[in-house]
């Protein structure tokens, strides 16, 4: 869609994906999404846009999951790193800012970094006075500028301009910062200067406020999880809503193992199915219920929630891939056959994100209520 116009500068995965330390593991979805997008741009021949990941500044996370977003492959890793920073209010400095500190840390990475969002609005109208030190030489050697939020003004009061209709109205805090970006003389870099990336850094190693794994979840692969889903006979009933799966993931994965469908990012452990949609994961360990329980009918009701699929089967092409996905799973980068559809490379496995398993037989069906009365579900 985009690859026909001439300015489109990159595609950012994510924006503060990862927050703070108590989400970090999600960050290894986002670095497989960077991985993916880039082998999609590079398989459909579209001219060459780098992609991206934009964070936040927080104190705990912001040097290692620079470090984790520039480490590893060249095909896994970003091409570019933002930072949404908003340190300078007001008539700041470099130093007082935090801008100084912030440029020593960053020093080192070996991918484009640049503010993906700056201009605190503490004080307004904002006078950008940050402007002239962020296209200095005090920090020009690491940053490569960066973008103001944001064009259009809304109630959180970051607008250059206000729009009614078709009408655009230049604010105060366009004329400030139109003054300080026609103020400033960079100096530019040369396309003819850059090199090929060889240089990467060292992943971060796992720490109390740093989880994510090295290893990345597979590509998805929309024609595994639609073969799975086909071969099943007890499937997930097309009138239970999905904010209703919980009760079921959480119930059923008490049961069995779930493996084959849940993800930890932090461990780097992926079921072979777990990227594929909620409605198809959730429809898996159902019939794996099912199974378990001798094929018996009542194994497939949950009181309506499940229902028996008369048309099951299992393709010939088909065999290969379950086969490949129930014994461990997929290799991280797999290229799969395509990543579209409604699968997902998410860190959710659409429910309680239990992996816990019950040794023997499960004692029978389950005496479960309706989906739409979750909250009341037992065995």
């Amino acid at each position: 869609m985009f690859s026909k116009y001439d300015n489109i500068l990159g595609f950012f995965a994510g924006n503060e994906v990862t927050n703070n330390k108590s989400n970090t593991d999600a960050s290894a979805f986002v670095k497989a999404a960077i991985r993916d997008t880039k082998k999609y741009i590079k398989d459909e021949k579209k001219k060459s846009i780098p992609v991206g990941y934009s964070s936040n500044d927080d104190e705990d996370t912001r040097i290692a999951i620079a470090d984790y977003f520039s480490c590893g492959e060249i095909e896994e890793r970003a091409d570019f790193f933002g930072i949404n920073m908003y340190e300078w209010c007001g008539n700041s400095n470099f130093k007082s800012s935090g801008y100084a500190d912030r440029t020593e840390q960053y020093k080192n990475l070996t991918i484009p970094v640049f503010f993906s969002e700056y201009g605190c609005n503490a004080d307004r109208p904002r006078k950008f006075t940050e402007v002239g030190t962020l296209f200095s030489d005090k920090m020009t050697d690491v940053w490569s500028g960066g973008i103001v939020y944001m064009y259009f003004e809304e109630e959180n009061e970051y607008g250059l301009v206000s729009a009614s209709g078709k009408n655009v109205k230049t604010l105060d805090d366009f004329k400030y910062y139109s003054s300080e970006i026609n103020k400033i003389s960079p100096s530019y870099a040369k396309s003819s200067q850059v090199k090929s990336a060889s240089s990467t850094l060292q992943c971060p190693k796992s720490a109390s406020t740093w989880k994510a794994s090295e290893t990345l979840p597979p590509t998805p692969d929309k024609d595994a999880c639609d073969c799975m889903a086909k071969s099943l006979s007890c499937v997930v009933a097309d009138d239970v809503d999905d904010s209703d799966y919980g009760d079921l993931y959480g119930y059923i994965c008490s049961k069995i193992d779930c493996s084959d469908i849940t993800s930890d990012g932090a461990k780097g452990k992926y079921g072979g199915f777990s990227y594929c949609a909620d409605k198809d994961k959730l429809s898996y360990i159902l019939n794996k219920y099912y199974e378990k329980n001798g094929k018996s009918k009542s194994a497939c009701s949950f009181k309506g929630s499940a229902s028996l699929n008369k048309s099951a089967s299992t393709a010939k092409s088909c065999s290969s891939k379950i086969a490949q996905a129930t014994k461990g799973g997929s290799k991280s980068g797999s290229s799969g056959s395509s990543s579209s559809g409604d699968s997902s490379s998410g860190s959710s496995s659409g429910g309680s994100g239990s992996s816990s398993t019950s040794s023997g037989k499960s004692s029978g069906a389950a005496h479960f209520k309706p989906a739409s009365k979750a909250q009341d579900c037992h065995p």
